[in-house]
């Protein structure tokens, strides 16, 4: 049954930490307990990997090289709708910030202009790099290609062709103002101990784009439901075996296991354009036999360390710089329902002596 106009709030949490702080032990509720249609968000992190050894770099697409923009972002720095608290944004931070959004502008399109609200944050874990979450999250309108379904807000605006909700940024991204080892060069050639600052914008502003899931893992039991729905990312994903994970029971432990990569060796993604990108395989996601909060599921497997495609993985080694999502990412994004330009291809990535594992 369709339940009319949805909206929810998604606020995306910045600690490598349980769901305890949200006293979340089952399915919150379905849509519409609360008559505001609010929800506590997920963690969507970039942890940092210190084991250096060498470099790699994956350059920027070609229609971002050639300055062709398929989408507008705006951009609002430290405004009062920081959910941590801040300090001054430095200049050559800003600068690669908006070096990111230009390449993602060259590789999504869409008519309604996508706000980003950017903080520089004094709280977060000293392992984390950054964390992103879309603001707001809809489900059954009109346009949407899935019922009973929630769609990040910079989605559903593409979708519907319109801002659903003008008073609220699309996303939310943060990222760690206490580190001294960032690199804010655009050019992609992070010294060996340093962190390329435009590579973690790059990935937060993906996870902010819908690139999440929201079943997650706690005390034993998996969820596969918020606020009574899945995400659009959700309805992509399946057991080592190839069984759908919305299929198993919400708050059970087969789903605990599924979820941890116990079921047939791994959690996949089936979508068409995502495997057709992966040379016709289902794409490994990243699920470690111990649940990781805030990195399991919403990320890449291992697999793809070292590739061009390892942007979207969960963590981001020193000496590394990944300017392009990779082909793979484009067609998971174009599954959710993202247009996606036809000519957006990856590029050839540039090893300077080592691999990121």
């Amino acid at each position: 049954m369709r339940l009319g106009r949805i909206a929810a709030t998604f606020v995306a949490a910045v600690l490598a930490v349980s769901l305890l702080g949200l006293g979340v032990a089952a399915d919150p509720g379905a849509p519409g307990s609360e008559s505001s249609a609010s929800a506590p968000g997920l963690q969507i992190i970039l942890i940092a990997d210190d084991r250096y050894t060498g470099s790699r770099r994956v350059p920027p697409p070609a229609r971002a090289v050639r300055g062709i923009q398929s989408a507008t972002f705006t951009v609002n720095w430290n405004p009062g709708s920081c959910t941590r608290p801040v300090a001054s944004w430095p200049s050559g931070a800003q600068t690669a910030f908006l070096y990111a959004v230009s390449i993602w502008s060259s590789l999504i399109d869409s008519s309604v202009a996508i706000e980003v609200d950017a903080c520089w944050v004094t709280d977060l874990a000293g392992n984390v790099l950054g964390s992103a979450g879309t603001k707001r999250i809809y489900a059954d309108y009109g346009s949407f290609p899935y019922s009973g379904t929630w769609y990040a807000g910079a989605l559903a605006d593409s979708l519907e062709g319109i801002d659903l909700e003008s008073s609220y940024a699309e996303i939310e991204a943060n990222f760690n103002a206490n580190r001294s080892d960032w690199y804010y060069g655009t050019d992609g050639n992070p010294g060996g101990s340093q962190y390329d600052f435009a590579s973690v914008v790059l990935h937060e502003l993906c996870h902010g784009l819908g690139f999440h899931g929201f079943a997650y893992v706690e005390v034993g039991l998996g969820y596969n439901l918020w606020y009574g729905y899945p995400a659009i990312y959700d309805r992509f994903t399946e057991d080592g075996n190839g069984l759908d994970l919305d299929t198993y029971a919400n708050g059970s432990a087969a789903l605990d296991n599924a979820l941890r990569g116990q079921v047939g060796g791994g959690v996949y993604w089936f979508g068409a354009a995502g495997v057709a990108e992966n040379g016709s395989s289902v794409v490994q996601l990243y699920s470690p036999s111990i649940w990781s909060s805030g990195s399991s599921y919403s990320h890449l497997g291992q697999s793809f360390n070292g590739t061009p495609h390892s942007l979207m993985t969960y963590s981001l080694s020193n000496g590394d710089s990944q300017h392009d999502p990779g082909a793979i990412v484009m067609g998971m994004l174009a599954d959710m329902g993202w247009t996606v330009p036809v000519d957006v291809t990856i590029q050839k990535q540039v090893v300077g002596g080592g691999t990121n594992l």
